[in-house]
């Protein structure tokens, strides 16, 4: 089956590790995080980074969401609670919609559970990027994400 839109959160712990969530269909929220958690490792170069970005995107839709009450980021640090899962780490959303290209969305930590999209520093890449400009982009995000 086609998707005209995916989207992928990656969480950044305080060493720089990359965690990646695809989404998938949900019954309940009709699309959400995936039971399935992707790590790369600092130093990671352009290539690498791109590669495990589009690793995840791919995963996008590969089976259907739990929908369950715990999500992966709890399972992965095995503590209840969205709040503490995330409370000392930064997240990034990247957003691929099929007629627009890709959006590398910085997020701020709110420390209540949720993080803010920072919507004035949205990074955009086309759909059919040139090597390294998916990684610009997304390093760029890292340095605004609070």
């Amino acid at each position: 089956m086609s998707y005209d839109y995916k989207y992928i959160t990656v969480y950044i712990d305080t060493d720089g590790l990359l965690l990646g969530v695809p989404c998938g269909k949900s019954k309940k929220y009709d699309i959400a995080g995936l039971d399935l958690i992707f790590t790369l490792k600092p130093p990671y170069n352009d290539d690498e980074l791109e590669s495990f970005l589009q690793m995840i995107l791919d995963k996008c839709y590969s089976e259907p969401c739990k929908d369950d009450t715990i999500t992966s980021i709890e399972k992965h640090y095995r503590v209840k609670g969205y709040g503490k899962a995330t409370k000392n780490l930064k997240m990034i959303l990247v957003q691929w919609l099929k007629k627009e290209g890709y959006s590398v969305t910085p997020t701020r930590n709110s420390g209540k559970s949720c993080f803010l999209h920072l919507e004035d520093k949205i990074g955009r890449v086309e759909t059919k990027y040139n090597c390294g400009d998916m990684a610009k982009a997304f390093r760029k995000a890292l340095e605004l994400a609070e």
